[in-house]
């Protein structure tokens, strides 16, 4: 395990340490979890055990995890929500705010900052969750990315042609995993992607207007793609893997299938893939807790596709254990 100091959104609670003579015996995380959060229980596993006590702040109160089910029961999405946890913090204090997906990591930096914990300022959490957002930001930063437009759902596709390339790549604005992430080779198939990736956003039920409303529109980067895992602490980036993605990562859809580590690429590439990541997290103003990021290897360089300040989803996350003996979390 990397050593590390608990960081707030999306920190892996790693070596809690607690104040004894102000705060209370056993170290005590705030873990903020959507209800839909494939990642909880990995968090819980390790938080038992280091000894540390958590509370799992979550609206799904009818969970089967217990820790879940007897933790704090809010609407992470309401006004009041911050009010709420920073309440649960005055009555025992928390030494760590760690938020486990990509729609809790904004929130969990403004409690975080509010507790003077380690955190990312809230405003490049919010870019970190939302794909329009990241893209103007690096870009304004003068990082590598993909060609953007942000397309509205309701508009004629026929008015963002003019300005669109073909083959182009179709996003949701905040969904991850892959999901809804679609391939169009010419404007009909542009058009099939936005009426597909607006059913799945409806079957979210997300209820931000702008995000239901809108899709990124980007440039098509060929070449092979890997995922960069990794821990900042006061602007310094710690790599902990890098993920060669061995399937050919060409649409029309870009499924998750399995991801190896170490790295096979030559070294040389591997530190241009670092440098990547470290200026896009510079740039989105990122410098406490953990990273997620994916680079496209194109023939121009390392392009930036994602920097998330959380860790990896799924089973990806696993695949430390085999050489350090403890997961990611």
């Amino acid at each position: 395990m990397v050593p590390a100091p608990v960081v707030a959104v999306a920190a892996p609670p790693v070596e809690v340490v607690a104040d004894y003579s102000s705060r209370q015996a056993h170290p005590r995380l705030l873990l903020i979890a959507p209800p839909n959060s494939y990642r909880t229980v990995a968090y819980l596993e390790s938080a038992r055990k280091q000894g540390v006590d958590v509370l799992v702040a979550s609206e799904g109160k009818f969970s089967l995890v217990g820790e879940i089910a007897a933790g704090l029961h809010v609407d992470l999405s309401a006004p009041d929500a911050l009010d709420i946890l920073l309440e649960a913090s005055r009555a025992r204090p928390f030494n760590g705010v760690v938020a486990t997906d990509d729609s809790t990591v904004e929130l969990g930096s403004r409690i975080a900052q509010a507790l003077g914990l380690p955190h990312n300022e809230p405003q490049a959490a919010r870019v970190s969750r939302y794909k329009d957002l990241s893209r103007q930001v690096l870009a304004d930063a003068g990082v590598p990315v993909p060609g953007f437009h942000v397309v509205s759902l309701s508009a004629d596709i026929a008015e963002h042609c003019a300005g669109i390339r073909f083959p182009c790549v179709v996003k949701p604005l905040s969904l991850s995993g892959s999901r809804g992430v679609i391939r169009a080779d010419n404007r009909e198939q542009l058009q099939s992607a936005c009426v597909r990736i607006h059913d799945i956003i409806t079957r979210e039920g997300i209820s931000d207007a702008w995000i239901r409303s809108h899709v990124l529109v980007e440039d098509y980067v060929g070449g092979p793609e890997v995922a960069l895992e990794g821990l900042l602490h006061q602007g310094e980036l710690e790599v902990l893997a890098i993920f060669d993605k061995p399937d050919p990562l060409e649409g029309p859809f870009f499924e998750e299938t399995y991801y190896v580590t170490p790295s096979r690429h030559e070294p040389a590439l591997q530190q241009q893939i670092i440098q990547a990541v470290k200026a896009a997290c510079a740039g989105m103003g990122l410098r406490e807790g953990a990273v997620h990021a994916e680079v496209r290897l194109a023939e121009t360089g390392c392009i930036i596709i994602e920097v998330a300040s959380r860790t990896i989803g799924g089973e990806c996350a696993r695949l430390l254990a085999f050489g350090t003996g403890h997961s990611l979390e």
